[in-house]
């Protein structure tokens, strides 16, 4: 059961947006820490244009959603079940592209294997934040 504060918002959607990205960028930044962790043990850094990009894919992607879900929301709420669905077809399109962005600018096989591993742990987080955040509230919308 998701627990939203709705004190001090104009309307439910507004909570659920601002609690949506308080997680997110919680799980993000948790996952970056984490990260960051374990190159500073293993005194290695070659993966830190991988983490910058995929943090800041992350966060763009998760700030793109809430908004886009916001405005679903709050304009035709009966269209979210087609926005559940066509959103991460977006997400995941986009980032294929940035994927493939960096394996045409990087010739490094070993540098494209360690991106695509960071960038994978980033997006399965977040679409498992995202599954679990929005078929609890949907759950909880529907009792």
């Amino acid at each position: 059961m998701i627990i939203l504060r709705t004190k001090g918002y104009k309307n439910w959607q507004d909570a659920v947006y601002h609690g949506y990205l308080r997680l997110v960028f919680w799980v993000i930044g948790f996952a970056m820490l984490g990260i960051l962790l374990g190159m500073s043990v293993k005194g290695d850094t070659s993966i830190a244009v991988a983490l910058a990009i995929s943090v800041a894919f992350s966060v763009i992607s998760c700030f793109t959603y809430a908004r886009l879900w916001r405005k679903v929301a709050l304009k035709s709420p009966a269209v979210l079940t087609k926005f559940y669905l066509a959103s991460p077809v977006v997400r995941m399109l986009a980032g294929a592209l940035v994927i493939i962005v960096y394996c045409l600018l990087v010739r490094s096989r070993s540098d494209i294997i360690q991106f695509v591993v960071v960038f994978g742990i980033f997006y399965l987080l977040i679409l498992i934040v995202d599954s679990v955040f929005f078929s609890r509230l949907e759950r909880t919308n529907r009792n």
